[in-house]
């Protein structure tokens, strides 16, 4: 049985051959499809994501073994209000870059001397660059839609608000309608309620 690892298919896959490239740097513009666009609602348990398009551009030196990647998406996706529940778009631009190696043929200097010190049972370890340990080319290829996905993951709020809406933290969120009248959450008047209750 071979112990060669194979490419994964996610909810949005954009595989690039690099074996194969003769030019560098390499451009590509991408979006996912419909069905993609719904798998990854799922992933990211959001109400929609109704636009997502990336710029990417890979490039390696010449002589090197390290394909550098770095680009930029705009999403723009739907949330539910973590106060009112309403439905809340949020627009997203981000840039993002990440490193890339077959690590069957190339091993950073530093990725190398810290295997060795775990070899050797040290503890204490220096925390790696991406650059210093790059993410694997898996049979000469890399997923780029797989490498949106996650930085599209990272940039959602976890805690998204409708507009008048102050979120402070859990028990505090208040609603400024109009900036004129303020109304606490939930959570807020049952402890002032809590409170009214002790004589």
């Amino acid at each position: 049985m071979s112990g060669k690892k194979e490419s994964v298919i996610s909810e949005w896959s954009h595989f690039v051959d690099i074996t194969g490239i003769d030019e560098w740097p390499l451009k590509i513009e991408l979006s996912p499809q419909e069905s993609e666009r719904a798998a990854l609602v799922k992933r990211l348990g959001i109400l929609a994501l109704d636009l997502c398009k990336a710029s990417v551009v890979i490039n390696r030196d010449a002589g090197s073994q390290i394909v550098h990647v770095i680009g930029e998406f705009r999403a723009e996706i739907r949330q539910n209000c973590v106060v009112t529940m309403e439905p809340v778009v949020s627009e997203i631009h981000e840039t993002f870059e990440s490193w890339y190696a077959d690590l069957d043929q190339a091993v950073s200097l530093s990725k190398a001397r810290r295997d060795k010190q775990v070899e050797k049972g040290r503890s204490e370890l220096p925390v790696l660059s991406e650059q210093e340990d790059p993410e694997p080319i898996i049979d000469g290829k890399i997923d780029i839609g797989e490498l949106v996905a996650q930085y599209l993951s990272l940039s959602i709020t976890s805690y998204p608000h409708a507009k008048g809406v102050v979120y402070q933290d859990v028990e505090e969120a208040v609603y400024d309608k109009d900036a004129e009248e303020i109304c606490k959450s939930p959570f807020a008047a049952l402890k002032d309620w809590k409170g009214k209750q002790v004589t």
